[in-house]
């Protein structure tokens, strides 16, 4: 199953941390980061290219994918081209967030909703009872 996992524009520290963190969970999966993420994210990133793999935005128009996770938000116009894959056939949407949801929410077919301070919390724990590095 081919996955992407999109976080929302302007990411911060938590988006994209848990953007990573969910790529364990989920291995070979494409991560993007819908626009930009914030500058010091951007800076943090660039150090860190060899072990954060980021995909294009406009690329995802044109792959194939079967799973669509969404981080630290679940709505459709915070996600960029990443939208696109939501509305295709067969996409299975999974929701990892800690803001509630709104009417622009997508319907995911699993959704992972806690009131935590950060939805990286959410994802080290999965992690660390599935016994991940």
């Amino acid at each position: 199953m081919k996955t992407l996992i999109a976080t929302h524009v302007n990411a911060d520290f938590d988006a994209a941390a848990g953007a990573y963190a969910c790529s364990r969970l989920y291995p070979h999966s494409d991560i993007v980061i819908p626009g930009s993420a914030g500058r010091n994210v951007r800076e943090f990133l660039a150090l860190h290219a060899d072990m954060v793999t980021l995909v294009d935005e406009s690329d995802v128009i044109d792959r194939q994918y079967d799973r669509l996770i969404l981080i630290d938000t679940s709505e459709e116009d915070r996600i960029g081209l990443a939208a696109s894959v939501a509305h295709r056939e067969g996409v299975d949407i999974l929701v990892y967030d800690h803001h509630p949801l709104t009417e622009r929410s997508l319907r995911a077919g699993r959704l992972r909703l806690e009131q935590v301070g950060a939805i990286t919390t959410v994802l080290v724990e999965e992690l660390l009872a599935r016994e991940i590095v």
